[in-house]
């Protein structure tokens, strides 16, 4: 079996759909049964070892190189996002990435066993069997929480999965169940694969965390961590109202910490953050490096994921992998994940965050059980078992073609 990943995902500094192929990458090259796998990267083929040295350039560089390599990824990485803004263009630029990956895969023609595998939406027309995963369906459920431009070109890379007859994977049975009932996929063609917790994410000594905690002026067990890009479907702003409307005395013992990058539409609630944190109990990092996480979530009282949608939630199972309590949302994939160790809550109701996240800081009991629990629920998900159950899909595909 030959596998062709499309790998423009993976890209630094890697987000969630980054990290989920890079991790497809780096299984599948050990996959015995796999013979041979090739990447295609922004239209070029590219090898493991290029994907390999950009990404530990970005996360590991020192000195003027490192800061260089970084600072060009972003700025390629804004300027592609900035030509897919513009509306009337949108399905122009998904079909014209289409045919230069089509004529990429055409220098393959004739080869057997060979499957196609987009991890981030888009996969391309082929004569080879090819499978793609959509992560979610917040651009059709929710389209006001995305550009429109976002919105018209996923909408390309369905019609295209359907038109095409592409496997579908998806990372929570939840929207499996979406495709089926609301988009009119045929069921045998969606297969739910769960996503997996690094072995890195576990639970650590207070001594361990410290030094790194220390460089984000933060102290173990007293502040509440919130992880994801600054967006609307994040629920932010809800969360900041909670929050605020908690007791002051809680506020100051537990300052709200908010760790991710940039995204769309951000304008209000950087406003919002600002107010929090000049009355002192909101505190922000930005984007951090993937191997302070895990100090960050270890460290944390509390971790809370209240976002409206989500078709996993990678963060509840790294925060639960490392000992920390999770509150997050009643909705969508979050309560399959959480699998009954979080406490959940209406994303939509301020003031049931706000209960939520009282008894979540205050009680004891539960946040030694929810603890345990989470740590049960995240030796469940492995990358492994991710990697595992794709490649059963690939065969799938190569019996029935």
């Amino acid at each position: 079996m030959q596998i062709v990943l499309l790998a423009e995902a993976i890209q630094p500094p890697l987000t969630g759909i980054g990290r989920y192929a890079w991790e497809l990458a780096q299984g599948l090259r050990n996959e015995r049964s796999v013979e041979r796998t090739a990447f295609i990267s922004s239209g070029r083929w590219v090898s493991y070892e290029a994907l390999a040295g950009n990404l530990s350039r970005s996360e590991h560089g020192v000195g003027e190189q490192g800061r260089f390599s970084r600072h060009l990824s972003a700025l390629k990485n804004r300027l592609k996002d900035r030509l897919r803004e513009f509306h009337a263009i949108a399905p122009a630029f998904e079909k014209s990435r289409q045919l230069v990956c089509g004529a990429r895969l055409l220098r393959l023609k004739g080869q057997p066993d060979t499957v196609v595998h987009g991890p981030n939406y888009f996969a391309s027309p082929s004569d080879f069997p090819t499978v793609v995963t959509f992560h979610d369906l917040s651009t059709f459920l929710y389209p006001e929480t995305h550009p429109r431009s976002r919105v018209l070109r996923v909408e390309v890379m369905l019609k295209t999965a359907i038109r095409e007859g592409f496997t579908i994977i998806t990372d929570a049975q939840c929207t499996a169940n979406d495709l089926v009932a609301t988009m009119g996929v045929a069921a045998n063609k969606v297969h739910a694969v769960h996503l997996g917790v690094s072995s890195s994410f576990r639970p650590l000594d207070v001594r361990e965390s410290e030094p790194v905690l220390a460089r984000y002026g933060l102290t173990h067990g007293a502040y509440t961590l919130s992880v994801g890009t600054a967006e609307p479907r994040k629920n932010l702003v809800r969360l900041l109202d909670a929050y605020e409307a908690l007791p002051s005395d809680i506020r100051s013992a537990f300052p709200l910490v908010l760790v991710g990058g940039k995204g769309w539409n951000d304008g209000p609630l950087l406003q919002r953050i600002e107010r929090g944190i000049a009355s002192g109990w909101v505190r922000t990092s930005g984007y951090v490096p993937e191997a302070d996480l895990p100090f960050l979530y270890g460290g944390a009282r509390l971790f809370v994921y209240v976002s409206v949608y989500e078709g996993f939630g990678l963060p509840i199972a790294e925060a639960m992998a490392c000992g920390t309590p999770v509150l997050t949302s009643n909705t969508s994939s979050m309560p399959e994940v959480a699998a009954g160790a979080a406490l959940l809550v209406n994303p939509n109701d301020t003031e049931e965050i706000r209960e939520g996240l009282r008894q979540a800081l205050q009680d004891d009991d539960w946040r030694a059980e929810a603890a345990r629990q989470g740590l049960v629920r995240a030796s469940e998900l492995s990358w492994g078992k991710t990697v595992a159950e794709t490649i059963a899909v690939y065969r799938k595909m190569l019996r029935g073609k």
